[in-house]
């Protein structure tokens, strides 16, 4: 059944066709095992469900996971699978990887094809991947971002004749010699987080200098704005999914119910203003990697996962405040289309040794060069620590 975080009834209908997602997953030899919690709806980045009670952060179970697709982290990081199909439409991918210490990876929007309810959902969602390793999130995406000539993608891109450029890999065990590769860094903007994480993504980047790469400082402009008009747009395109259940539910979540009726206030002139944002957002962006950089570096959140209030336990938590700050670094992916990953780095040695987490963002289909810094990062740089409820799982 598909239930997007919301309580299953008897009578809602059951799937009985595979996503485009899953069914190249069976082909390949993977088992589906089954379809994990995330927050309803996907609304909140915390990534807790009081419907179901979790999921909880792997690392430490006072804390948020991160969301939406908190499930997926969480499966993966506890060692139940190593693969979590996830979407992200606001950091729902990358924002559960960086609180809960995994791997995520959303590629160029419209590069991974899939035909669920969130495709037509909104145009900020892009579908990716959850993992443990950066091998396994580059085997998932090779399998994953094949071109498929009856996507929307393909058709906008050339009538589906060939579709966007193929998805690979190139240069990705590479990762002793960065010579040439320019990092955009907005010291302003990186540097806006806590100390020790703004201190572990410098670690990271010094690392990729000693090795050839060449640290730009760049500018973007209007950052507040942008941020709006993601957060704008995508929750007008809640409100408009979810306007059946909001009238016909009575077991919303109060956050969801007071998330969806903010997003029922936005206007058409404010829509047309955010499209008008981001249409800017696109051209300055791309210049900037046309001329200036090859990829930009943050952190991928400014705090480590945040504890869960008492409160928060029995029905959820509305907090817009908490969800801009666990934002701050994620948006520019949804809204301008760009490809984006969250890998580990380290942990905190002040708040229980709860993971840190570096972002980078590519230009449009330049996915694999995410892949190789990340896999430099885990190689080189980045010592996992299993969480403490981590299962040894074997086919044995």
């Amino acid at each position: 059944k598909r239930s997007s975080g919301l309580l299953l009834r008897e009578f809602d209908p059951v799937d009985t066709v595979d996503d485009i997602m899953v069914k190249r997953l069976r082909q390949a030899g993977a088992i589906i095992v089954g379809k994990t919690t995330m927050t309803e709806y996907g609304r909140c980045p915390l990534g807790y469900n009081s419907h179901y009670k979790g999921p909880f952060n792997p690392y430490d179970e006072r804390c948020y996971s991160g969301g939406s697709s908190s499930g997926s982290v969480c499966s993966v990081m506890t060692g139940l699978v190593p693969i979590g199909i996830s979407f992200d439409g606001g950091g729902s991918i990358r924002l559960p990887a960086a609180l809960s210490g995994a791997f995520g990876l959303a590629p160029t929007f419209g590069r991974i094809p899939y035909d669920s309810a969130a495709s037509d959902s909104s145009d900020n969602i892009h579908a990716g991947v959850n993992t443990a390793t950066t091998t396994d999130t580059a085997l998932a995406y090779s399998l994953l971002a094949q071109n498929d000539a009856n996507s929307l993608m393909s058709k906008m891109y050339d009538g589906g004749v060939t579709g966007p450029p193929r998805p690979h890999l190139a240069a990705f065990d590479d990762i002793d010699d960065f010579t040439g590769l320019k990092i955009g860094i907005f010291s302003e903007y990186f540097n806006h987080s806590d100390p020790e994480i703004v201190a572990q993504c410098k670690a990271v980047i010094t690392e990729l200098e000693r090795r050839g790469g060449k640290v730009v400082e760049v500018k973007i402009p209007h950052l507040e704005a942008l941020s709006l008009s993601h957060g704008l747009n995508i929750s007008a395109s809640f409100s408009h999914n979810a306007e059946n259940d909001f009238y016909q539910r009575d077991d919303l979540e109060p956050a969801t119910r007071i998330q969806l009726q903010v997003g029922k206030t936005v206007t058409a002139v404010e829509l047309l203003s955010c499209n008008r944002m981001r249409g800017w957002a696109i051209e300055y962006i791309k210049n900037l990697f046309t001329e200036q950089m090859d990829v930009f570096i943050t952190p991928a959140c400014p705090i480590v996962a945040p504890r869960i209030p008492t409160g928060a336990l029995a029905h959820g938590e509305s907090n817009l405040p908490l969800f801009s700050t666990v934002m701050r670094y994620i948006f520019l992916v949804n809204l301008a289309g760009f490809p984006g990953i969250a890998l580990p780095v380290g942990y905190s040695q002040k708040d229980n040794q709860l993971p840190i987490s570096m972002h980078i963002m590519a230009n449009h289909w330049n996915d694999a060069i995410l892949l190789r810094i990340s896999h430099f990062v885990e190689k080189k740089i980045f010592k996992r620590k299993l969480p403490k409820h981590f299962v040894h799982m074997s086919l044995e």
